[in-house]
């Protein structure tokens, strides 16, 4: 490819690429998982459309001659493995500011019902945490600076991924600073830093 000559056109901010792409990826990612789920959802109805359709063999429940292959235990067996690898189950964090309103958190859970921070419990916390959660238990409140409660969290999780085997990396911290109306500070964590 050559692009000699080629014209760009800036989106976003001017040096906030990292920062950009690191959205888009983020969006990306859930797509792609809403994408899987859907696909294998409609595999999945298609599959048990067919086997109440297509008849071969005697039915294990009700003796009759030509009976739908649905009636068959491992038809069934296999159709149920495959609904249960469907579930989707996910917990979003989601959280910004629009205009002049004041930021706001919330944490979307799978029914799609949620909950709001509030200045009682001002932040949240997703997966393992009985190892890190008391760290902030006794430290974060409102009034505490930004970086203190960003080392807070790094804290917290790092506790965890000490304490318990079955957390791993990687870990991404997003830091929003309220009025600024653009992510201030993010880092991915991984084995290489």
């Amino acid at each position: 490819m050559l692009f000699d000559g080629a014209q760009a056109e800036l989106v976003g901010q001017p040096n906030q690429g990292l920062a950009h792409m690191f959205t888009m990826m983020n969006a990306a990612r859930l797509n792609v998982g809403v994408q899987g789920v859907a696909i294998a959802e409609r595999a999945y109805q298609q599959a048990l459309a067919f086997s109440q359709e297509r008849r071969q063999g005697r039915s294990a429940w009700t003796g009759e001659a030509s009976a739908p292959i649905f009636d068959h235990p491992d038809v069934r067996r296999s159709l149920g493995l495959a609904k249960a690898k469907i579930d989707f189950n996910v917990s979003i964090i989601f959280g910004g500011q629009i205009g002049e309103e004041r930021s706001r958190l919330f944490n979307v859970y799978a029914a799609g019902n949620f909950i709001e921070a509030t200045p009682e419990n001002c932040y949240f916390q997703i997966g393992e945490a009985k190892y890190g959660k008391p760290i902030i238990d006794r430290v974060v409140s409102p009034g505490l600076p930004l970086d203190e409660a960003a080392k807070c969290a790094l804290i917290s999780m790092d506790s965890t991924l000490k304490s318990n085997i079955s957390v791993g990396l990687p870990l991404d911290l997003l830091v929003y600073e309220a009025d600024s109306l653009q992510v201030t500070r993010f880092v991915a964590i991984d084995e290489d830093n």
